[in-house]
């Protein structure tokens, strides 16, 4: 059962109110922080800011063995750092990236590979 903080923080995220969803994360208890709603949040927050270190981290948390919710949120948050590197040219770590979508999000396949923000990676 997730801690009312994590869930708390989870209904900001529903109203893009994404630094009050990291302050109420991190008010939670440190055992709440690495359960599946927590991990949502920060990569949901993480995306928002751009912040892909800390994102990737977590991202590497989440496993296939999660439900799909967790896992559709954790490729999201990869497919938006492969489309961060694309932009800026890093094709190779890009490819490195998309290949961790497709793992924790094999059911986004088609959306990933039809994503505009990505093409270059298929030439």
């Amino acid at each position: 059962m997730e801690h009312h903080l994590v869930i708390e923080a989870e209904s900001e995220l529903s109203r893009a109110h994404y630094e009050h969803a990291w302050e109420l994360l991190h008010l939670a208890p440190e055992a709440s922080r690495g359960t599946p709603g927590a991990l949502k949040v920060k990569l949901r927050v993480c995306q928002e800011r751009r912040d892909w270190r800390t994102g990737s981290a977590t991202a590497a948390r989440i496993t296939s063995d999660f439900d799909l919710e967790y896992r559709e949120v954790a490729g999201r948050f990869r497919l938006a750092h492969c489309s961060a590197l694309c932009d800026m040219g890093f094709l190779t770590e890009a490819r490195s990236v998309l290949f961790a979508v497709f793992k924790v999000w094999p059911e986004g396949r088609e959306e990933v590979v039809s994503h505009p923000a990505i093409k270059n990676l298929w030439n």
